[in-house]
């Protein structure tokens, strides 16, 4: 089952090209390329700056690592400090069904939003089915403003200064799983 969920992203080449609207293409920079994006430590994107700007950090908030390019953090609303805001970033996920074009542009890619009734999440398209996804759960807050607030800061600091990885010999962070399926073919 992981090898099938793992093989879904590596059909096509990568194209950097995003069509923002029916004249103007931008250009992603090499911050976004798959190869960069797997060495960017996702926890690290998640500041204290961030999160101080959406809420309040509980004594009890940690930061929570899901494999090597997901992370969350619960924290609280300011104004009760009762809500439970949990604010999730995924680095290099899978967009299903991303828009071959978007209204909105960070930094060069594509920016989409979905919401649920107590969920938001951003989406940005670094290449045609992958991308970087900031997303907020707040039972009564203001979910979208958030995750639109998070989008800007991950991608900032993505192409400005990314939090990566350290350099371990041996280790698979820097692996592209589509090569070694295409080598082994």
């Amino acid at each position: 089952g992981a090898l099938v969920l793992t093989l879904a992203g590596c059909a096509g080449q990568v194209d950097l090209s995003k069509t923002v609207t029916a004249r103007t293409t931008v250009k992603a920079s090499a911050s976004f390329t798959d190869d960069a994006l797997r060495l960017v430590e996702p926890c690290n994107l998640l500041t204290d700056q961030l999160i101080d700007s959406i809420g309040k950090k509980r004594s009890s908030s940690v930061v929570n690592r899901s494999g090597y390019s997901e992370c969350n953090i619960v924290i609280t609303d300011k104004q009760t400090e009762k809500q439970s805001v949990n604010l999730t970033v995924k680095i290099g996920a899978d967009l299903l069904g991303a828009p071959k074009q978007t209204s909105k542009s960070i930094r060069g890619l594509g920016v989409y939003e979905t919401s649920g009734t107590s969920s938001c999440t951003q989406n940005a398209i670094t290449d045609k089915d992958h991308g970087i996804i900031t997303q907020v759960f707040w039972e009564g807050g203001d979910m979208c403003a958030s995750a639109a607030k998070m989008m800007e800061a991950v991608v900032k600091q993505i192409a400005e200064k990314p939090p990566t990885y350290p350099e371990t010999p041996g280790s698979l962070v820097t692996l592209d799983p589509c090569a070694a399926i295409d080598d082994a073919t």
